[in-house]
């Protein structure tokens, strides 16, 4: 082969393989979902639920996200589940993972749900960033990397733009810190898998560069994606991006082995004309009338609301399997997969009394101890002793105590 011929094209490869290496990153492909990185984490970070709920520990210890953005409008949430000391925001590729001095890193850009400051900041406590945290508020985060911007929000409502230099810190990553030294925080991020709790800022596009969150006609939307076993949970039955509808045919399906159907609750101006439930299948049928044309469909409405209750840990799934509308008029159609959208929801096992780790008399005896007081007060803050799940600590918590102290094979009375 001509030499000057292999040359050229030993340098074509390279140069393929030297673009590919670095822009490929920034792609995210329709099955590449982001997550919280395990391989990108400190010690001191445990990931559950597909690596989308982060708990942290230690002052500031960090994980950063699986895939990163150079330029566009990106938006993402994050819930504070526990803790109070939980910092979200970006980091570029630098950022120390480790124990890192968050007031002073600019490799990072943060809100922080203790005081409501933006980190870095000029001085040691920050400034001051509009509101201040409350407990467990869910915090928006729209990142603009056309412009170099960084806005958070707070429960839907806008902080105002936080930071204008990001476009400085080259490729960034959604992250969370911990900025308590003696705070666990807990933590889970929503990059637009299933739909946000408030709306995309007008711009923006998921994280994910999903447009399902906006193109679902129908969708099962839970109050709550994580509860206990025993806690009951309300489900939305939501129509949207349709008009002119008058009436709707609707399947679902749900995990009957981890959920107990409880109910439905009609909404204003909806006539849940028929409804069929196959319990033991986890089945459901609902046929659903708008009441008069003041209330026909033509902008998003909640059609029905069902009750449930967790009754096995794991993870529980509510699906629209089939579904069919009409206009009144002369239109009636079915509508697509695509075009129906269900939702996950966790539930997990009830924590012990004590936090412990196990059921045993101490429980008990502590429940017995507080009967009837509010689970809630400050003087009960280190227990968890609604174990019945009913917002009062009464005998039906004293019997599932001792019920769950009779199926712990380690308490020593049961050996």
């Amino acid at each position: 082969m001509n030499m000057n011929k292999l040359c050229m094209k030993l340098m074509l490869v390279i140069a393929l393989t030297t673009f590919f290496s670095v822009n490929m990153g920034n792609i995210v492909f329709a099955d590449s979902k982001t997550t919280f990185n395990p391989s990108d984490m400190s010690s001191s970070v445990t990931l559950s639920n597909g690596n989308l709920t982060a708990k942290i520990a230690g002052l500031g210890n960090v994980v950063r996200a699986t895939n990163s953005k150079t330029s566009g409008k990106w938006y993402w949430e994050v819930t504070i589940e526990s803790g109070t000391a939980t910092m979200t925001g970006i980091g570029n590729e630098n950022l120390n993972l480790e124990g890192i001095l968050l007031r002073e890193d600019y490799d990072a850009r943060f809100y922080y749900q203790n005081n409501g400051y933006k980190y870095p900041g000029k001085d040691l406590y920050g400034d001051e960033y509009k509101e201040t945290g409350d407990n467990e508020p869910v915090i928006g985060v729209a990142l603009d990397m056309d412009n170099g911007t960084i806005e958070f929000f707070k429960n839907g409502k806008s902080q105002g733009v936080a930071f204008k230099d990001v476009k400085s810190m080259g490729e960034v990553f959604p992250v969370l810190a911990n900025g308590g030294s003696t705070v666990v925080g807990t933590s889970t991020a929503n990059f637009g898998a299933t739909p946000f709790i408030y709306d995309v800022p007008e711009g923006f596009t998921p994280y994910d560069g999903s447009s399902k969150n906006n193109k679902h006609i129908l969708s099962i939307e839970p109050e709550e994606n994580k509860i206990k076993i025993k806690e009951k949970v309300s489900a939305d039955l939501v129509i949207d991006n349709i008009s002119e509808i008058a009436a709707e045919d609707i399947k679902i399906e749900y995990d009957e082995n981890k959920l107990e159907f409880l109910g439905f609750e009609e909404v204003d101006g909806m006539k849940l004309v028929k409804s069929i439930e196959e319990t033991d299948d986890g089945e459901l049928r609902v046929i659903i009338a708008s009441e008069g044309e003041s209330n026909i469909i033509d902008s998003e409405e909640i059609l029905l609301k069902l009750e449930f209750r967790g009754i096995e840990e794991g993870e529980a799934t509510i699906d629209i399997v089939k579904a069919r509308v009409t206009d009144g008029i002369d239109m009636e159609k079915d509508l697509t997969e695509e075009e129906c959208h269900g939702c996950i929801i966790t539930i997990e096992g009830v924590n012990d009394v004590n936090n412990s780790g196990e059921f045993t008399l101490l429980d008990l005896g502590i429940d017995a101890r507080h009967l009837d007081k509010d689970p809630d007060a400050s003087e009960l803050s280190e227990y968890n002793t609604d174990i019945d799940i009913n917002n009062k600590i009464d005998e039906d918590d004293l019997i599932e105590i001792a019920k769950l102290m009779l199926e712990n094979p380690s308490y020593s009375p049961n050996k």
